[in-house]
C-alpha cells in the first residue's frame, strides 16, 4: 500500500517535528519510498513493518564522501535528500540515537535553517514593498496599471512574506530541539 503526503516540509517546519513526524509514520510502519527534490511537495511512503527509528535531517549546501561515510560508520542510513535537506535515519531498540549530541550543534543546525529561510524571506518582503510602491505610483500619476496584477502581487507577496516570517519565529522559538 502507498500514501502520498503533500508538502511536508512547509507543515513540519521546526526541524525536530520534522524528525518526530518521520518516527511515528515509522512506528505505524509507513516508510519513505525515495526522498528527491520534489518529496517536499509530495512523498510518498510505503507500509511495511512498524520500526522504531530515529530520523535526523540536516541542511547542507553539499554533502561530503566523506562526512557520508561517517554517519554510516556510526550506523546512520542515508534516506534522501529534498533540495539542501539530507535526511538520515537509524533504527533502534531502547535508547534512542541522536545525531546532534551537543546543544550547539541543534542550535547550529537550526540557525542554517533560519538564514536559508531568512533568504527567501527577504525577496518576498522586498516584492511586496515594490508591488505597495509601484501601486502607490499608480494612485498618484496618470498611468493605469493592470490592478488585477498589482492586487495579486501584493497579496501573494504579503502571505509568503508572513508565513515566511512566522516559520522563522516558530524556528527560532525551537533553536534548541
Amino acid at each position: 500500500m502507498i500514501m502520498k503526503k503533500y508538502f511536508t516540509a512547509y507543515i513540519n517546519v521546526v526541524p525536530a517535528e520534522y524528525e518526530k513526524w518521520f518516527e511515528n509514520l515509522a512506528a505505524e510502519g509507513w516508510h519513505p519510498t525515495k526522498i528527491n527534490h520534489l518529496s517536499s511537495m509530495v512523498m510518498c511512503f510505503k507500509q511495511t513493518e512498524s520500526k522504531k527509528y530515529k530520523y535526523s535531517i540536516e541542511l547542507l549546501g553539499k554533502l561530503r564522501k566523506d562526512r557520508i561515510q561517517s554517519y554510516k560508520d556510526f550506523g546512520w542510513e542515508y534516506v534522501g535528500r529534498m533540495s539542501s535537506i539530507f535526511v538520515w535515519r537509524k533504527e533502534y531498540i531502547d535508547e534512542k540515537p541522536e545525531m546532534f549530541t551537543d546543544r550547539d550543534d541543534v542550535k547550529k543546525r537550526s540557525d542554517r535553517f533560519i538564514i536559508a529561510i531568512s533568504f527567501s524571506f527577504a525577496i518576498f518582503l522586498l516584492t511586496f514593498i515594490t508591488t505597495i510602491f509601484i501601486a502607490i505610483l499608480g494612485l498618484l500619476s496618470k498611468i493605469n496599471p493592470d490592478w488585477f496584477q498589482i492586487i495579486l502581487g501584493i497579496t501573494l507577496s504579503g502571505v509568503l512574506t508572513l508565513f515566511l516570517g512566522l516559520v522563522i519565529r516558530k524556528i527560532n522559538k525551537n533553536k534548541y530541539k
